[in-house]
């Protein structure tokens, strides 16, 4: 069971609780003057006749009555039918200016806002006609063609915004343009241009529109906003205001005079709006006094309203409220008189009682007529039930020779799985609220199939040939559908940019610390080869003394070993170059991915960015190598390097896991069926030739390892052996 007005219910519940109120004050009232004129007699049983449970029962049947009166006036149904219809009304195309001037506060709490205020009350001023919204700057698009359905038309009107529109400026042509266009779509006779905006700076030829309206005879009604004296700035966005290229201030100011002549040129009017008079009442009376006609006609679903059924059920109820007595006696009469009661009523309306079985029976039973199946459909729609896709593909298994209910069914099918996809985006942005960057990209995904899925419907809606009455509906959903993928795309390219700035600034610490942990090792390397030689030039020293032939020789080993050092301080430098190179382009890595993290308000991505930023900036400025190391391990861990490690330990594991059993499951997979051939006498005296030569091979190259192992041994020797002494 469904309401028309619910609301009447919510007045119940102060009325309950004044009836409540007043029946125990009563009954409190009763007791005193009892208590007055009997004195201690009044609480005897015999003096004083009264069942209080009777009573009790009596004001429940009064709150009863007021439940069932409440149910009637909020029009109760369960049923619905199609009714032909037909709409008069008045084409009204409004040309909303969304430029940067709009923005200004000289009208609280702006322009902008102002307008937006009025446009709603026009529309709810108005609501049997049609409207239209062409938004406009530098350019100007349809942002919502002429429709009748105003809660789909105020949400167009919370979108308008300067970022609308890319292009700067106030063309009022383009907009004028536009509008005309829209009116040839519409193809109505009973037409008006409501023109919202503040005059400044006003762009292109509308001198021969004008006339083109005029000689159409449709009206350009023009609402201008601002102060045309003092003017205000224009705000940039970022709490200052808009200047110039020479540093002055821009004040934008209310250009009434070429408005006040293109609406005269047209034979609309011009009105300034401000905060103490809005003009909307002057608007209104020009726009009622257009004449009506005919907008749309079609077949259109009513519900079945059941509140006679309230009404019988509220007097059934206050018959035997008015029956029942509060004697105790009287229970006897309620025992016999309420299957009389009920006998009577349902006597007395047997329409109702064979309108409730069929009622209940028609959520067991499909309908079987295609319109009354449809009807049903859309009303579980409405009530967000998953089981309306379902009916609409029986109306369209149904009506194979009714393409209008075809189109109609494939229409709403499509509205639900946008709508659909709509809820999915909405959890992909609370995912990504919750830091949660992979489900939301799956989330986005999902939407974006969906999307798909019900732009496809669409055409296919479109595509019949008695799908006209709902062309500018199915305008409206597709250009919401276009906006929609348009974001998904925007919100999925900056999450994926975000991922791969992730990666890299994870990579460009890994490779800085990597290289600094390599620069440590080949430094402790060679401080061992530094000892080394220093142990060699002892030896030499002593030999120098017993030697003194070979002096040239050592001279040429130093010369050497002054070179070798030359070349080690260079490469040295150059490998302290290229860490810090490295932690450079980690740290800047790491600026950026902050930066992307804060325009998706990542605050945990950005807080370790921040924290990794901060130990690189330590690394860069210490000299010390441990302390450096510890630093680049803290900036890498930050970038969150172990968990990616382990990711990549697991993949790895997992697939030398995948290989063993791969090898195990050729070892003990099935026998052959069939023994291999036994080789020919050529073939073993073939394979015996390789084997042999490759034997040789292998013997050479291990007496080829022997003797360097050989002369190495003896170069070690050589530079460790004992000083010889004198004997001459």
């Amino acid at each position: 069971m469904t309401f028309n007005d619910p609301q009447y219910f919510w007045w119940m519940i102060p009325v309950v609780v004044l009836v409540v109120v007043l029946a125990c004050r009563a009954g409190r009232k009763r007791r005193e003057q009892l208590k007055l004129l009997l004195g201690s007699a009044a609480e005897d049983p015999d003096a004083v006749i009264l069942s209080k449970g009777l009573r009790k029962f009596r004001l429940f049947l009064l709150l009863v009555v007021l439940l069932f009166l409440a149910a009637a006036a909020a029009r109760p149904y369960w049923t619905s039918r199609m009714v032909p219809y037909s709409q008069p009304g008045r084409d009204i195309m409004v040309l909303f200016d969304v430029s940067k001037s709009m923005l200004a506060t000289d009208i609280a709490p702006s322009r902008l806002a102002h307008a937006k205020f009025i446009l709603r009350e026009l529309v709810k001023g108005d609501p049997q006609d049609r409207f239209g919204l062409v938004a406009f700057a530098g350019t100007a698009y349809t942002v919502c063609p002429l429709t009748s359905d105003p809660v789909a038309f105020e949400q167009y009107i919370d979108e308008l915004s300067p970022d609308l529109v890319p292009v700067g400026g106030t063309n009022l042509e383009q907009a004028l343009l536009a509008a005309s266009r829209a009116f040839k779509a519409a193809g109505g006779s009973n037409r008006a241009i409501v023109l919202f905006t503040d005059g400044d700076e006003l762009e292109g030829d509308s001198a021969r529109i004008l006339a083109e309206l005029k000689k159409r005879h449709t009206p350009l009604f023009i609402v201008g906003l601002g102060d045309p004296q003092a003017g205000a700035p224009v705000p940039d966005g970022s709490g200052g205001f808009r200047r110039d290229g020479s540093g002055k201030l821009i004040v934008t100011k209310l250009a009434e005079s070429k408005l006040i002549r293109s609406a005269e040129a047209t034979g609309g009017m011009y009105v300034r709006s401000t905060v103490t008079d809005t003009g909307l009442a002057a608007l209104q009376r020009r726009i009622r006094a257009l004449s009506t006609a005919e907008q749309s006609s079609g077949v259109r679903t009513i519900p079945v309203e059941k509140f006679p059924l309230a009404l019988i059920a509220a007097a059934a109820v206050l018959l035997l409220y008015l029956v029942i007595s509060e004697r105790p006696m009287a229970r006897h009469m309620v025992i016999f008189l309420l299957p009389a009661l009920l006998v009577c009523g349902a006597a007395e309306n047997p329409a109702a009682d064979r309108q409730a079985v069929p009622a209940v029976r028609q959520e067991e039973k499909l309908p079987d007529t295609p319109e009354e199946l449809y009807n049903l459909a859309r009303e579980r729609q409405l009530k967000g039930n998953g089981d309306a896709v379902r009916l609409y593909e029986e109306v369209l298994k149904r009506s194979e020779n009714r393409s209008g209910l075809q189109a109609r069914s494939l229409f709403n099918i499509g509205t639900g799985v946008h709508m659909g996809g709509r809820a999915v985006v909405t959890g992909a942005r609370s995912q990504l609220q919750a830091q949660q960057l992979d489900p939301a990209l799956e989330k986005l995904k999902e939407a974006k199939k969906r999307l798909d899925e019900a732009e496809e419907l669409y055409a296919r809606a479109l595509s019949i040939g008695e799908a006209r009455e709902f062309h500018a509906e199915a305008a409206g959903n597709l250009q919401q559908l276009h906006a929609d993928r348009k974001k998904i795309e925007e919100l999925k390219k900056q999450i994926e940019d975000l991922k791969k700035q992730q990666e890299k600034a994870r990579q460009d610490a890994k490779n800085a610390r990597d290289k600094n942990q390599q620069k440590k090792q080949q430094n402790q390397q060679q401080n061992q080869q530094q000892n080394q030689q220093k142990n060699q030039q002892k030896n030499q020293q002593q030999d120098r003394k017993d030697q003194q032939n070979r002096k040239d020789q050592q001279n040429r080993k130093q010369n050497q070993q002054q070179n070798q050092q030359q070349n080690q301080q260079q490469n040295k430098q150059q490998e302290r170059q290229s860490v810090d190179q490295a932690i450079d382009q980690a740290r800047q890595s790491s600026q950026d991915l902050r930066k992307k993290a804060d325009e998706l308000k990542q605050d945990r991505l950005s807080e370790q960015a921040k924290k990794a930023r901060e130990e690189l900036d330590k690394a860069r400025q210490e000299t010390d190598k441990e302390k450096k190391q510890k630093h680049l391990d803290a900036a890498y861990k930050a970038l969150g390097g172990e968990n990616a490690d382990k990711k990549e330990q697991k993949k790895e594991g997992s697939q030398q896991e995948k290989k063993k059993d791969g090898k195990n499951k050729d070892e003990k997979g099935k026998m052959p069926e069939k023994l291999p051939a036994q080789p020919q006498q050529g073939e073993g005296e073939k394979q015996e030739k390789t084997d042999g030569k490759t034997a040789e091979q292998l013997l050479k190259m291990l007496n080829d390892e022997e003797k360097q192992r050989r002369e190495q041994l003896m170069n070690m020797r050589r530079m460790r052996r004992a000083p010889v002494q004198k004997d001459w």
